[in-house]
C-alpha cells in the first residue's frame, strides 16, 4: 500500500513539470562585436542580431519563446558603426555601446577617426540617447566594445581588443571621467563590487 502510494506521488509530480520548448534556428543577418542576449519579461530575447539582407546595417532583433524573429530594427552604417554590446537599463530600456565614424585621421590621411558611443534605446530598438565621446589618443580607432551599468545609473563602457581605455558617462550621457592606459593590454570586463569600487579583468 505504502510502495503504491509513492509511485502515485511521483507520477503526479512528473505530470506537472513543464519544460520551455526547445528550438534550432540559423538566422541569415549581421552580428554584433558581442553577440548579446537579453530574456525580457514577454519571455522573447532581445539579441544584436540584424536580420536583413543587406551586411550594412546594424541593429537588435526580438526572438520569441519559439525561435522566430518577432521584431526587429535596423540602422545603416554611417558614421554610426556596429552595435558593440547592449545591456538590460530598466525593464524598458537598454544600454549600448559602439563607434561613431567621423572627422580625418592625423596618423591616417585615409582613414577617419572612430570614437567610443554609449547610447540607450527601447526594448523595440529606437534610440533614444546617443553620446560619442573625444579621447586624447595616438590611435584612430577608440571604438567602445563592451559596457557594463552600474548603480548609481551610469554606465562604465571600455575599449574593444587592444584599446585600453575606459570611460564612465552618468544617467543622461555626460561624461564623468575618462582613463587611457599607455601600455599593451585590454580589459576583459569591468564589474561594480558592493563598496561602488570597480573590479576590472585585465
Amino acid at each position: 500500500m505504502w510502495r503504491s502510494f509513492i509511485y502515485t506521488l511521483s507520477a503526479g509530480f512528473t505530470l506537472s513539470v513543464v519544460a520551455q520548448p526547445t528550438f534550432e534556428r540559423i538566422y541569415i543577418g549581421g552580428g554584433a562585436g558581442k553577440f548579446n542576449l537579453v530574456e525580457l519579461g514577454s519571455r522573447n530575447v532581445l539579441t544584436t542580431l540584424s536580420y536583413s539582407n543587406s551586411v550594412n546595417v546594424t541593429g537588435i532583433s526580438l526572438i520569441d519563446p519559439s525561435g522566430g524573429i518577432a521584431h526587429t530594427h535596423c540602422y545603416a552604417i554611417d558614421t554610426f558603426l556596429v552595435i558593440q554590446a547592449v545591456k538590460k537599463y530598466t525593464d524598458n530600456e537598454f544600454s549600448f555601446a559602439g563607434g561613431y565614424y567621423k572627422d580625418p585621421c592625423s596618423t591616417n590621411p585615409t582613414g577617419k577617426n572612430t570614437y567610443p558611443v554609449i547610447g540607450r534605446m527601447d526594448s523595440l530598438g529606437n534610440v533614444l540617447s546617443l553620446h560619442y565621446y573625444f579621447l586624447d589618443a595616438p590611435h584612430c580607432s577608440m571604438i567602445a566594445g563592451k559596457l557594463e551599468n552600474v548603480s548609481d545609473h551610469s554606465v562604465i563602457a571600455w575599449g574593444k581588443e587592444a584599446r585600453f581605455y575606459v570611460l564612465k558617462a552618468d544617467s543622461v550621457g555626460e561624461l564623468v571621467w575618462a582613463k587611457r592606459y599607455n601600455r599593451r593590454g585590454g580589459f576583459q570586463f569591468i564589474k561594480e563590487l558592493p563598496s561602488g569600487d570597480l573590479l576590472a579583468g585585465i
